[in-house]
């Protein structure tokens, strides 16, 4: 009697197409992979679109996005993947995880593209913002710290990024990983003795930082 398969790709059904890709991983046939990961974001559209769909921002002029800008969030998302072969997962839920992070990063340079024409037609997205109310470009800063610490803790060496932090200016240091650990930037700026809108600024350049300083060791 044949024993059970401990293959959990082999036992993911849903997904043959997840089976494919993983399979042409394993034999490391490149030309294979391309065109399995190809047929994988293609069966996974409807997810894809799903989760664009998901997203909210104050920067919206409705809070959420349009159907045609749920389209174009969704292709945006594909196009940055087609070539990419990064997934490592075997399964459907780690693809999905996969394809959630790779929407909101789309999502975030969606609304950064948005703001100036957001500022000029309503007025009131001020990147700097004020004491009292962080404009719109600060808070998706914040969130972009966040989502930026989450995944350079799963895709980069803890060694490497701890130095990277180490290098960072102390003031950006401190107000990036404190906004990216989620301490609401008031707190911040009262425990610092700063203004908000300051706090935002710091966080912003600390992020452009800590991007430059990965790609250096990253080379």
């Amino acid at each position: 009697m044949a024993r059970p398969s401990t293959d959990p790709v082999a036992r993911d059904a849903s997904s043959p197409e997840l089976r494919a890709f993983v399979r042409a991983r394993r034999r490391g046939d490149e030309a294979l992979m391309r065109s399995t990961w190809r047929d994988l974001l293609a069966s996974e559209w409807s997810r894809i679109r799903a989760f664009a769909a998901a997203r909210r921002s104050p920067a919206l002029p409705n809070g959420h996005l349009t159907p045609e800008e749920v389209d174009e969030l969704a292709q945006a998302v594909v196009v940055r993947l087609i070539d990419k072969l990064h997934f490592e997962g075997e399964s459907i839920g780690e693809l999905r995880a996969f394809l959630l992070q790779a929407t909101k990063y789309a999502f975030l340079d969606h609304l950064r593209a948005h703001i100036d024409e957001d500022r000029r037609r309503a007025g009131s997205f001020d990147d700097r913002g004020d004491d009292e109310t962080p404009g719109v470009g600060g808070r998706l800063d914040a969130e972009a710290s966040a989502l930026v610490v989450d995944t350079l803790d799963r895709v980069v060496d803890r060694a490497v990024l701890d130095e990277a932090f180490a290098a960072m200016d102390e003031d950006k240091r401190e107000v990036f990983l404190a906004m990216a650990g989620g301490e609401p930037a008031a707190e911040i700026a009262q425990r610092l003795g700063i203004s908000v809108a300051n706090v935002y600024q710091r966080n912003r350049r600390g992020l452009v930082q800590l991007q430059g300083l990965l790609e250096d060791q990253l080379r």
